[in-house]
C-alpha cells in the first residue's frame, strides 16, 4: 500500500514539473490577439479613458472621445442604424427613435425583386424581371438604329437647335413644315408599315407599300394637293401639272375643255364644251 502511495506522488510530481517547464518555455506557441486599436488593446467603440481621466469611447481613428452626439441619445444610436426590437426582429432606427422592422413585399419573393426590376441572366446579359419572375433580356428595335432613336423622338442638331427625328433619321428643327405633320414626313418619303413592310407616304399620309400613281414621276395622283411654281397651293390636273383648282374649265374633272379623259366605260376621249367626256 505504501509503495502505491509513493508511486502516485512520484507521478504527480513528474506531471507538475513537466507542466511548469512547458509553461516557462520561451519557445512555446503564443496566442496573438488582434484589435482595431493596438495601442489601447481595444476595438472601435470600446470604452476608454482620456489622459485627463474622462471616460469616453474609441472612434474610428482610435482616438478616445468623450462627447458623442446621437440622434437617439437614449438608445445611443442614430436614425438608420440597425436594431433589434423586443420581439427579436431585425430593423432600423426610424425618425421617432423606434426600432422599425422592414417588411418588404416583392412580386417575386424568391428573387427579392419586383416586375420590371433590372436583373442579369445566367449568361450574364442585362435584362428585366418579367411577370413570370424570369430575367429576360430587353431587345429594343429602333427606327434609326445608329441613333438609337425612333421617328419623332426629340434630338439636337449640330447647331444646338432642338428638333425631332424625321423618317430619314435626320434631326430637323421644329420650324420644318411637313406634308404629314403627325409623321413629321413628306409625301413620297420612305416609310415602314406596322407589319414591317417598306413603302412610301402617299398624298393621304398613309404608308403605301405598292403604290400606283397617276403621275409616277411625282408619286402622286390626279387631284392631289401640290404647290404651283409660284408657291401657291393647287392640285394636280390630268396632265400632272400643278394648277390652281379655280382655273379649271371643268372643276369636277380637275381639267379643261379639250383635255384627255376616260369615259365610265373605260374609253379614252376628250372633254367637250359641256365638260362631258366624249370618245
Amino acid at each position: 500500500m505504501n509503495n502505491f502511495i509513493v508511486l502516485s506522488k512520484g507521478l504527480v510530481t513528474i506531471f507538475l514539473c513537466s507542466f511548469l517547464i512547458f509553461s516557462c518555455d520561451p519557445n512555446a506557441d503564443s496566442i496573438t490577439i488582434t484589435t482595431d486599436c493596438p495601442a489601447f488593446q481595444a476595438n472601435i467603440g470600446d470604452p476608454c479613458t482620456t489622459p485627463a481621466g474622462d471616460r469616453g469611447t474609441l472612434d474610428s481613428n482610435c482616438n478616445c472621445i468623450t462627447t458623442i452626439t446621437y440622434d437617439c441619445p437614449t438608445l445611443q444610436a442614430n436614425i438608420g442604424d440597425p436594431c433589434t426590437n423586443p420581439a427579436g426582429n431585425i430593423g432600423t432606427i426610424d425618425s421617432s427613435c423606434n426600432c422599425a422592422t422592414t417588411t418588404t413585399t416583392y412580386d417575386c419573393p424568391n428573387l427579392q425583386a419586383n416586375f420590371g426590376d433590372p436583373c442579369t441572366t445566367p449568361a450574364g446579359a442585362r435584362g428585366a424581371i418579367d411577370t413570370n419572375c424570369n430575367c429576360i433580356t430587353t431587345t429594343t428595335t429602333y427606327d434609326c438604329p445608329t441613333l438609337q432613336a425612333n421617328f419623332g423622338d426629340s434630338c439636337t442638331d449640330p447647331a444646338g437647335n432642338i428638333g425631332t427625328i424625321d423618317t430619314n433619321c435626320n434631326c430637323v428643327t421644329n420650324t420644318t413644315t411637313f406634308d404629314c405633320p403627325t409623321l413629321q414626313a413628306n409625301i413620297g418619303d420612305p416609310c415602314v408599315t406596322i407589319s414591317g413592310n417598306v413603302g412610301t407616304l402617299d398624298a393621304n399620309c398613309n404608308c403605301d407599300t405598292n403604290p400606283v400613281y397617276d403621275c409616277p414621276n411625282l408619286q402622286a395622283n390626279f387631284g392631289d394637293p401640290c404647290t404651283t411654281p409660284s408657291g401657291n397651293q393647287g392640285v394636280l390636273d390630268l396632265l400632272c401639272n400643278c394648277v390652281s383648282s379655280s382655273n379649271f374649265d371643268c372643276p369636277s374633272f380637275l381639267a379643261n375643255i379639250g383635255d384627255p379623259c376616260t369615259t365610265p366605260a373605260g374609253v379614252r376621249g376628250f372633254l367637250d364644251a359641256n365638260c362631258n367626256c366624249v370618245p
